[in-house]
């Protein structure tokens, strides 16, 4: 039988063919066509929560907003709440639009490229501008409704290695279950659309090189899922430094103060006496003012609107060192 296919695939399309034929390897299954698939071996971020070398955020059901304006970014950004800190809030996403940078002269100075250019953009960040922020959002830890992207059931990860070496190019191996994979195709109307959905589907996949990256290379150093930055915090956030500053000139003058705490009381105010001699201990400075009292004069005066960044996450080594991650 072998050798009759063999003679009537020669007889039908020639010998040249015939070899490739027989000597090419079967493709099942060819992942090309037509449709982007954006969703190829996309790592979904509730799996990516799993990860041991991941740190992620909690549940929104689990967060508690409280008296602090720091708990706003417990809110992970595949979350409702994380959508409502959006409302009259100028995000990195919304300041090139703002700022004209997609405008027609701007956009061709500066290299935008075409596809991108739009006056829509400066539209859309003016009309999501107009509503005006809340100032009590204790409303998002009230409403305990059921979030659209959970966690993964069970953990997909399972460990390559025992030992603190990795010797592999990656510590973990993903085998999620078949039911919980990401599958599905969608059509896309253009090449922007889907670059777009790409973008947004691979993220967690993209997070995950970077855990894979510092695990192996930089010991000690840990990727955390990261919320909304958002600007109402800046100024409890300096009241605690300008606090621990306060405490640490004391121990300095005095030899002899227990630690601070890891929170500063509600209340804690600082003596002009106190911050000139953090400001002369060598305490960061903005020409000849501490910088924490720089930043709380600008949030005094308003002069700047709402303000708010959600990085992809966020990167902290073992020197103490933080970095920003975007990918």
């Amino acid at each position: 039988l072998g050798v009759t296919l063999l003679l009537f695939i020669i007889a039908t399309f020639g010998p040249s063919s015939a070899l490739r034929m027989a000597f090419s390897p079967v493709l099942v299954d060819k992942p090309t066509g037509k449709e982007a698939n954006v969703k190829w071996r996309a790592v979904p971020m509730g799996h990516l929560r799993k990860h041991p070398h991941f740190i992620s955020l909690p549940h929104p059901n689990d967060v508690t907003i409280g008296g602090s304006f720091l708990n706003l970014g417990l809110y992970r950004q595949d979350s409702w709440q994380w959508d409502a800190l959006h409302s009259g809030r100028l995000t990195t996403s919304r300041l090139s639009g703002s700022l004209g940078f997609y405008e027609g002269n701007a956009a061709l100075l500066i290299g935008v490229p075409r596809s991108l250019q739009s006056h829509s953009k400066a539209l859309s960040s003016w009309q999501e501008m107009k509503s005006k922020a809340p100032t009590d959002w204790t409303f998002l830890s009230e409403s305990k409704v059921t979030q659209s992207a959970l966690d993964a059931s069970e953990n997909p990860w399972i460990s390559l290695y025992e030992d603190s070496s990795v010797t592999t190019s990656f510590n973990c191996a993903y085998q999620p279950a078949a039911a919980e994979l990401t599958v599905g195709m969608r059509r896309f109307t253009n090449p922007s659309s889907a670059r777009l959905a790409w973008g947004h589907v691979q993220e967690a996949t993209a997070i995950l090189v970077a855990v894979n990256y510092f695990t192996k290379y930089s010991p000690g150093s840990v990727v955390s899922e990261s919320g909304m930055f958002a600007w109402e915090a800046l100024q409890e956030t300096i009241e605690h430094r300008q606090y621990l500053d306060q405490q640490a000139v004391l121990r300095e003058i005095l030899g002899s103060l227990p630690a601070p705490p890891t929170t500063a009381p509600s209340k804690a105010k600082i003596s002009n006496a106190t911050a000139n001699s953090t400001a002369a201990s060598g305490q960061a400075k903005l020409g000849n003012q501490n910088i924490y009292e720089v930043l709380n004069q600008w949030i005094k005066s308003r002069k700047l609107p709402v303000l708010g960044a959600s990085p992809d996450g966020i990167i902290r080594h073992a020197d103490g060192t933080v970095e920003v991650l975007e990918v």
